[in-house]
């Protein structure tokens, strides 16, 4: 038997009736991964769309100059709709601190809640907000 042979055999056995049912491994279905925590508290929800609206301005100002942008400069275009007053890396909303370190490359975004309780989240140019501070 050849390789090619080999590899239909192998491919036939994970595309069969009997793997399909199978709860997991190659018969099951990957399920895409959240763009963002699930679970939220009420505190953190804000917190999570400011960040969210933070990525989305961050795009679009990325397609427009080639690059990725400082808050202040993301509050001179068109996409930036928060009713925050901010820094050129940092602004304070629904009792979360907002920090941006931008690299040539890409962005990171930090949400430090201000208070004890709600989590910290951190998002960047993968579209992916995640619990936590990394």
């Amino acid at each position: 038997m050849d390789g090619t042979e080999a590899g239909r055999r192998l491919a036939d056995g994970f595309s069969s009736d009997r793997s399909r049912s199978a709860p997991f491994g190659a018969g099951a279905r990957f399920q895409p991964r959240e763009r963002s925590p699930r679970n939220l508290a009420p505190v953190e929800r804000p917190a999570v769309a400011a960040m969210r609206h933070v990525m989305n301005a961050q795009d679009v100002y990325q397609r427009k100059n080639g690059r990725y942008g400082s808050f202040s400069e993301l509050t001179r275009s068109q996409s930036w709709l928060l009713d925050v007053p901010v820094q050129e890396r940092a602004f304070m909303r629904k009792g979360y601190r907002f920090e941006l370190s931008v690299e040539t490359d890409g962005y990171k975004v930090l949400a430090t809640p201000v208070t004890p309780g709600p989590r910290p989240f951190v998002g960047d140019d993968s579209g992916f907000i995640r619990a936590g501070i990394e």
